[in-house]
């Protein structure tokens, strides 16, 4: 949108209408208006609409919805993150907005931190968004996938403490690498509504946190004693826990708990631990509304429904959801009214007495003893999302005709041959067909609203003139013994518009395809003979174990932001990588050298080149733009990186598992004018360097570097450690 100065016509429509029209244009597309002080003076009426827009929704910041997709796991459509902003800047001057006009509104913060420039990129957010009393902040951060050996969380809530007052939610999930610095007062978050903290040291008690509604608590090893429900605030309404968070039991006599609407249980060891049993008896009440139960071991869990059960005849609770992940030897009499999960049930009478309700909209079911299809006829009418899988199942003679609201089905390991005969509902839109024995899909009347389609691990040999709807956006043909691809056109000539694409075979193979222009994420797998360009709308391509072919396979006025090739022998390949790369990963291809053409690319942000059998690592890089380096499992004896004059972007450098004998920072580029000096990581780790070159290296290191990953051999034992 371009700002005016004079009032638009727009001004004029009826609140109703604007309203509208500002729900439809999202946030993201408000940017422009909102720096406009003097358009929105210009135009009163657009911006009560636009202030009341705010103070009905909430907002959501998703830092991977700034990336391009990796195309590691399948994530069906529903599944996608969804973002209000493309960027952190956008974000930002939303927030700014609504502070400045007092605007009453919530505003979500989801930062999956993978790598240094995610972790600071979030303090320098933190730290510029500013406190308010009328805009609600909630930070959800994700380090299961971090890259980091080092966080430091007393640096991460100093960048936030001014944020202290308007905080309602706070999450936290820490990696199995990353070792946090620091320890989680529970006092700096004693007015949250919301919090989840799961692999992070905590001190203090939840009984202070008074406005605490949610909670969501998993222990570091050791830290097990922090959680007594003795303890917990009554202000608590739901309560996710592990049954090793607790601590050894105390007499509750003349104790008052929590009265919770919803409850998360997942035990290891005692299906039933005496946790488990007072929470049930004690914090649960008319208003128990949610109960989700997992056990990971061999014990039966019946005990742990029949608990349910009583107390939900003592308690007078009438549940909507009821998630049960376990072993079931007698059939279930409690069931909830919308949702229902059902998983490891031991005896075929467990699912065979079902008596599903009429009312329920989700429906999850697996067992050990084979899946019985026959039960798809006694599903209820008004379901919209079920889940049936299991070792598999005989179709044949069964009724296929599922509840005419379904939006998703999957039906991934019962055993399918043949879907031709299926009815499936139109009102479909995300269908899981994987892991089955379907050889062919010709004549299958995919529903018409059908956007996401998961075929992967058949037997299909060619998907050609495919009955597909043009709603179609993804396809998973992973795992098929897969020859013949055609998705220009359906079975009625229709001009098909998938955008993601992922291909592979059982078995390496020549593959024969023909892709849409639509296509922005494709991913192949085992397939040999890729020497076809491909088309120049691709954002993402991911190949994996691929037998490729010299020669121009990208446009050169390509979209390309990701580009992952593995095992794929490159030694003997050329490929023209476009300049609109910003992350390369060539893990895995057997490259004793690294390509020329990576330092000449302008935008590049990341270049990962680990496992390879580069012996002597020497890279020019024509710009600065570079953030993450990782050169780790090579057999590199030297390096000499070259960047241009001034500070680089580099903020990350692993080069672990090497046989580096000496290193300084002049052999990473850093002097005669360069400066590395947002560098935040250096791994050196598990090479040939003694104790005292490492230490040596310390002084000469930028000030920004917060953690020198390298050896110690303190005590006899070889470990890595922070030398900072």
């Amino acid at each position: 949108m371009t700002c005016c100065k004079n009032t638009l016509s727009l001004d004029l429509y009826p609140r109703d209408i604007l309203q509208q029209i500002v729900f439809k244009a999202g946030a993201s597309n408000l940017i422009e208006l909102l720096s406009s002080k003097e358009f929105l003076q210009q135009n009163p009426n657009l911006k009560l609409a636009i202030d009341y827009e705010m103070t009905e929704n909430s907002y959501t910041y998703d830092n991977r919805s700034a990336k391009p997709n990796r195309l590691i796991y399948w994530t069906s459509i529903k599944k996608v993150n969804t973002s209000d902003f493309k960027n952190s800047k956008e974000f930002e001057e939303f927030y700014d907005y609504c502070v400045r006009a007092s605007t009453e509104t919530q505003m979500n913060l989801y930062y999956k931190v993978e790598f240094a420039p995610d972790f600071l990129e979030l303090l320098g957010l933190l730290q510029n968004l500013k406190s308010s009393n009328s805009v609600k902040l909630f930070l959800n951060l994700d380090f299961t996938s971090c890259h980091l050996h080092f966080v430091d969380l007393t640096q991460l809530f100093a960048s936030m403490s001014h944020l202290k007052d308007c905080l309602i939610g706070f999450s936290i999930t820490g990696g199995y690498m990353t070792n946090f610095k620091g320890i989680i007062d529970l006092e700096e978050l004693r007015d949250v509504e919301e919090l989840s903290i799961s692999g992070c040291k905590v001190s203090g008690s939840f009984s202070r946190c008074r406005k605490l509604q949610k909670l969501s608590f998993v222990p570091i090893d050791g830290d097990k004693s922090l959680f007594d429900i003795l303890e917990l605030p009554c202000s608590l309404k739901c309560l996710e826990f592990t049954d090793y968070s607790a601590s050894e039991p105390r007499s509750h006599d003349g104790a008052t708990f929590p009265c919770l609407d919803s409850i998360s249980i997942c035990c290891f060891e005692d299906p039933l631990p005496i946790l488990v049993s007072d929470v049930i008896r004690l914090m649960t009440g008319p208003n128990t509304q949610n109960i989700e139960y997992s056990y990971e071991s061999d014990d039966c869990v019946d005990d742990f429904i029949l608990l349910v059960k009583e107390a939900s005849k003592v308690k007078g609770f009438t549940l909507k959801r009821l998630s049960i992940e376990g072993h079931l030897s007698k059939p279930i009499d409690i069931y909830p009214s919308e949702l229902f999960e059902l998983l490891y049930a031991d005896d075929e009478k467990v699912t065979g007495q079902l008596q599903l309700p009429s009312t329920l909209k989700k429906l999850s079911m697996g067992d050990d003893y084979g899946f019985n299809p026959q039960i798809i006829k006694h599903l209820p009418p008004r379901l919209d999302y079920l889940r049936l899988m299991n070792k598999g199942g005989s179709w044949d003679n069964v009724y296929t005709g599922f509840p005419m609201t379904l939006k998703c089905l999957e039906l991934p390991r019962t055993g399918i041959k043949d879907v031709v005969g299926f009815a499936f509902p139109q009102t479909l839109e995300e269908l899981d067909l994987s892991s089955n024995e379907i050889e062919s899909i010709e004549g299958v009347a995919f529903p018409r609203c059908l956007q996401s389609l998961n075929l992967s691990f058949n037997e299909i040999k060619e998907v050609s003139g495919v009955k597909f709807p043009v709603t179609l956006k993804q396809l998973n043909l992973l795992g098929n013994p897969i020859e013949s691809v055609d998705l220009l056109h359906n079975e009625f000539f229709e001009t098909l518009r998938v955008e993601t694409l992922y291909i592979g075979c059982k078995h390496p193979g020549n593959l024969s395809y023909n892709l849409p222009n639509t296509l922005q994420d494709l991913h192949f797998n085992l397939c040999e003979n890729l020497c076809q360009e491909f088309c120049g709308n691709l954002v993402s391509i991911r190949l994996d174990s691929c037998l490729l072919s010299s020669g121009e396979l990208f446009k050169k006025q390509s979209k390309l932001r990701y580009l992952s090739i593995s095992n794929c022998r490159l030694v003997d390949v050329s490929v023209n990588y476009p300049q609109s790369l910003e992350e390369v990963h060539l893990i895995s291809n057997g490259l004793s050298r690294v390509p020329t053409q990576l330092g000449q690319l302008s935008n590049l942000k990341k270049l990962r080149l680990s496992d390879n059998e580069i012996p002597r690592a020497v890279i020019e890089f024509k710009q600065n733009t570079l953030e993450v380096l990782d050169l780790s499992y090579n057999k590199i004896e030297t390096i000499q990186l070259s960047f241009l004059d001034g500070p680089t972007q580099l903020k990350q450098i692993d080069l672990s598992q090497n046989e580096l004998k000496s290193i300084t920072m002049g052999h990473l580029g850093h002097g005669n004018g360069t400066f590395h000096n947002n560098l935040y990581e250096l791994d050196l780790a598990y090479n040939m360097l003694m104790g005292e070159q490492v230490l040596a290296l310390v002084s000469t290191l930028p000030r920004s570097v917060q953690c020198l990953w390298a050896d110690s051999d303190t005590g006899g034992v070889l470990r890595a450690v922070n030398y900072l």
